[in-house]
């Protein structure tokens, strides 16, 4: 396991990092929204069809290079539905 880097979610966050590795390349894209993995040169490009990820606890992952990304925090959890 190799951490790449952490960044802070804010509606001010503009910041893109490239990550290269052994088995391929990504470009993930992280702004004020959220996540999301913009390019990628696996094959089936999963990944970017994935599309952005706004909550804590989700997660992207490209098989193909090894690539896993989450949003971590401790964020108050939003309310899905309500049950009597």
């Amino acid at each position: 396991k190799v951490l790449v880097d952490q960044v802070e979610i804010t509606k001010d966050t503009h910041y893109k990092q490239e990550i290269q590795s052994q088995w391929g390349h990504n470009l993930v894209v992280v702004n004020g929204e959220g996540v999301y993995i913009e390019s990628a040169d696996c094959h089936d490009l999963i990944c970017v069809k994935d599309g952005m990820i706004t909550k804590v606890g989700e997660v992207l992952v490209c098989l193909p290079h090894k690539l896993l990304i989450e949003i971590k925090g401790s964020v108050e959890q939003e309310i899905d539905g309500i049950s009597q």
